[in-house]
């Protein structure tokens, strides 16, 4: 492995000043363009560390005892789905009020 001599160092070191120099526009938007990526990316994950931490909570609120029903599959497309899933009935609230007293044992 070769090592770079500090007589190196420095005429590379030079040689980079003296590009920057002479093409300053060049510099410029190229410094432009890291910071415009470099602060949407941390902006980004600071969007979607807030996000997570919204649903986290939300999700955290319904506590242990909640429980969700739907018609159809959770995550499918309606017009995709066989017919016998597209006819089901809606769901009532006294549905779930008898499922829940037929739960209860009596004491």
């Amino acid at each position: 492995m070769a090592f770079m001599t500090v007589a190196q160092a420095r005429e590379n070191f030079l040689a980079a000043m003296e590009t920057l120099r002479s093409s300053k526009v060049r510099s410029a938007l190229t410094v432009l363009g890291i910071v415009i990526g470099v602060s949407s990316v941390i902006s980004m994950a600071a969007i979607i560390q807030g996000l997570n931490s919204f649903i986290q909570d939300r999700v955290e609120s319904l506590g242990s005892r909640t429980y969700f029903l739907t018609r159809f599959p959770p995550g499918t497309d309606p017009s995709r789905m066989p017919e016998r899933i597209r006819v089901r009935r809606y769901l009532e609230y006294n549905y779930a009020e008898r499922a829940v007293s037929s739960l209860e044992t009596p004491t």
